[in-house]
């Protein structure tokens, strides 16, 4: 199989440094897929990932680190 989808395979749910635009496409993908419906801003993010792959990247991140921080989680960095 060919390696770049592996590699979006690998970080599909973590993120990784340095994502490629197959690598953001797949991780979107799985924060906004249809069985997905506890995060508030899934209305605004999925809007968003017919804009810009940057911009929905930054705003699931963002969310994800406040998510964090709010229950105590463990921010790897």
């Amino acid at each position: 199989m060919d390696r770049e989808i592996l590699d979006a395979i690998g970080c599909h749910t973590t993120g990784r440094p340095e994502m490629t635009t197959l690598d953001k496409i797949l991780y979107i993908a799985d924060y906004i897929e249809p069985r997905r419906y506890k995060a508030s801003d899934l209305p605004q993010v999925r809007r968003m990932a017919y804009v810009s792959l940057d911009q929905t990247m930054y705003i699931i991140l963002s969310g994800t680190l406040d998510y964090l921080k709010k229950k105590g989680g463990i921010i790897d960095l």
